[in-house]
């Protein structure tokens, strides 16, 4: 009677054993699935007619660095974007700006080599020493971006264009002269 008690809580044991294993290897199965990207590149800046709070004038450069995690056909998107040379511009925005530093986080959806989706982003504006005004965070902003990928043997091609804007309320204010471009590269592994 004792053997038939043993037996029957090894094979019980067995079952959660394999049952626990195959939950293992699925899980594993998924993270294999995912692909993961990291990526660099640089950002055209555009004299924003509706959110004056950034400093950027056209043709300021923030360069970009970034991790992609790749699960299906969307991707979540780390970046930093660092502008180390602000113009002032006509209307004085980027006067006293040393620099800026923009992290964001982007959810993007790939069909076949199209990209697009919207990201959330805050940007630290660093002033000049000499300024009375202090360095600070500007609001969270948003941004939505379409673009295309070139795929080519050892890493891909991003070509992206952005579209800036402070508020959800606002994206009725859509102006084309806003539309920020960028040119990234991006290694799979």
């Amino acid at each position: 009677m004792l053997f038939n008690s043993q037996v029957y809580t090894i094979t019980t044991m067995n079952k959660r054993i394999v049952f626990a294993a195959a939950c293992v290897f699925l899980s594993l199965q998924g993270l294999a699935i995912a692909g993961h990207a990291l990526t660099g590149g640089a950002r055209y800046h555009m004299l924003h007619s509706e959110y004056v709070e950034l400093p950027f004038d056209e043709g300021d450069l923030s360069y970009l660095l970034g991790y992609e995690y790749h699960e299906g056909s969307a991707f979540w998107q780390l970046l930093v974007g660092y502008a180390p040379d602000i113009s002032e511009g006509d209307d004085g925005r980027g006067i006293g700006v040393n620099s800026v530093i923009t992290p964001q986080i982007n959810l993007i959806f790939e069909d076949r080599n199209f990209l697009g989706g919207v990201g959330v982003l805050a940007s630290y504006i660093e002033m000049e020493d000499e300024v009375d005004l202090e360095s600070d965070w500007t609001d969270v902003y948003w941004q939505l971006m379409l673009g295309y990928q070139i795929p080519l043997p050892a890493f891909q091609v991003e070509i992206m264009a952005y579209y800036p804007y402070e508020k959800w309320e606002l994206l009725s204010d859509f102006d084309f002269g806003d539309i920020e471009y960028g040119l990234q590269f991006k290694r799979r592994f």
